[in-house]
């Protein structure tokens, strides 16, 4: 969505309750004792929170895995209650403001605001993600501004949709371009709910109904809803965050990001052959954004640092990219950080021996070394790329001009370099003129295959080892 707009919006949230809990430790700290039972309990919580959610995410990965049907009725059940809470918690929100204003008290204008103002910033992000991504003229977005008053109709639905999409059958049918959009928005009202609506709404119903027990009568169902809808939205943060391996700070900047647009601006960027350095790291990306990336590396002449680590793209992901890579004839991409391996500026040397590697790990690393003018040394001894790795790593290898010395030993019970895998390197090795050495040791070749092998090499100086 708009990163200006999410950014400053999050920045001046997160500004007002560090000012407020510093106020509050600075009141406590008469009392070193109290500040000492308050971190020790704060402490407790958050390791009982995130043990809750360990044990949760363990609890649904075996349930995806044996009983898949039950992880879509779960996830379609929380979808439900998510869209429930939120749909009850603003409307107790708007009845609430509407008594507040008859009663002819100012708050009513503060509590209006923060039913409003998310509305809003989710809408200025809708604008910006369109012109950003639809390439609109200034005067043709200048004529979608005034739409602001539909606002509170566009937003409603889409949150609907944005739930409704969180199972897994419902998002495998969204087209790539609307999957990205959803992913985004999501995000960034992920952060706008926590920040922006229930918590103040909660903050601001308190303060009021500690003034006469007759407020607290008025204010009490919205209070209990702006709590529960705020804890289940905080609890949902606590569990994603810990699922993926992550603090929950890092969590809340993820999704800032996520939010700003870093995935769709890293990817207008790569079409545009605008950025010679793309970073793509920590975005939570997936197979289906991977493939997105890999089509549009296909006919990239400007980059030549990748940075896809922390995601989890899987098997497809990572050989989308090399085919694009391998295929292309115009990359210049000389550098890639995955969460496997990375060759960085000056990266001479690069060993991978017993990293558990497969094809599809080949595949990437093969798609970087046909460019890279770098690395002199490879050694992949030990993994399990097999035939399909060994012959992306020659098609490679039959462009790159630097690489001098290929380890691709195989390992006692892995997955070895057979006939259609010792044919691809031996048609590398008739071409090439960099490599001095080369080990195939304990790969499954037959005799064919090796005399190729030998032929190959001929009377060039190379160094080659089959037994």
């Amino acid at each position: 969505m708009g990163d200006n707009a999410i950014e400053i919006a999050t920045a001046a949230v997160f500004g007002a309750t560090a000012v407020a809990g510093g106020a509050a430790a600075m009141r406590k700290g008469s009392r070193p004792d109290a500040v000492g039972d308050s971190g020790a309990t704060a402490g407790l919580v958050r390791t009982r929170l995130r043990g809750w959610a360990l044990r949760l995410s363990s609890g649904m990965k075996s349930i995806q895995h044996t009983r898949p049907r039950l992880h879509q009725t779960i996830l379609a059940a929380h979808a439900l209650v998510s869209g429930g809470l939120f749909a009850a918690d603003v409307s107790t929100d708007v009845r609430a403001t509407i008594v507040i204003r008859a009663q002819g008290r100012d708050a009513w204008v503060l509590m209006a605001a923060f039913i409003a103002l998310p509305m809003c910033i989710m809408w200025i992000g809708i604008l910006v993600y369109v012109r950003d991504n639809f390439h609109l003229t200034k005067c043709a977005l200048a004529m979608l501004v005034p739409a602001f008053v539909l606002a509170p109709v566009a937003v409603p639905p889409l949150d609907v949709l944005w739930l409704v999409l969180k199972v897994p059958p419902v998002e495998r049918c969204m087209p790539p371009r609307f999957a990205n959009f959803m992913i985004t928005y999501g995000a960034a009202r992920t952060l706008v709910e926590t920040f922006l609506e229930s918590l103040p709404q909660l903050v601001i119903q308190v303060y009021l109904a500690r003034s006469s027990p007759d407020d607290l009568r008025l204010l009490a169902p919205s209070i209990v809803l702006s709590f529960l809808d705020f804890a289940w939205v905080f609890l949902n943060n606590v569990y994603t965050a810990r699922k993926n391996g992550r603090s929950l700070l890092r969590h809340f900047d993820l999704l800032r990001r996520v939010g700003g647009g870093a995935f769709q601006n890293g990817l207008s960027a790569i079409v545009g052959n605008s950025a010679e350095s793309v970073d793509l790291s920590d975005l939570d990306l997936n197979v289906d954004q991977a493939r997105q990336v890999a089509y549009a590396l296909g006919g990239n002449r400007a980059l030549t640092s990748l940075d896809v680590s922390r995601n989890d793209i899987g098997d497809g992901g990572k050989s989308a990219i090399g085919d694009a890579l391998l295929s292309s004839s115009t990359s210049r991409l000389q550098f890639l950080t995955c969460n496997e391996w990375s060759i960085e500026v000056g990266t001479s040397s690069l060993g991978l021996a017993d990293k558990r590697l497969n094809a599809a790990d080949a595949k990437l690393l093969a798609g970087v070394i046909k460019f890279n003018r770098s690395l002199k040394s490879a050694n992949l001894a030990e993994n399990d790329i097999g035939d399909e790795g060994a012959i992306a790593i020659s098609a490679a290898l039959e462009s790159n001009t630097t690489l001098t010395d290929l380890n691709l030993e195989a390992k006692y019970d892995g997955v070895k370099i057979s006939a259609s895998g010792a044919q691809a390197i031996a048609k590398m090795l008739a071409v090439n003129r960099s490599l001095k050495s080369v080990d195939l040791e304990y790969n499954d070749i037959p005799e064919e295959g090796k005399r190729q092998l030998r032929n190959a090499v001929g009377n060039k100086s190379i160094s080659l080892s089959l037994d």
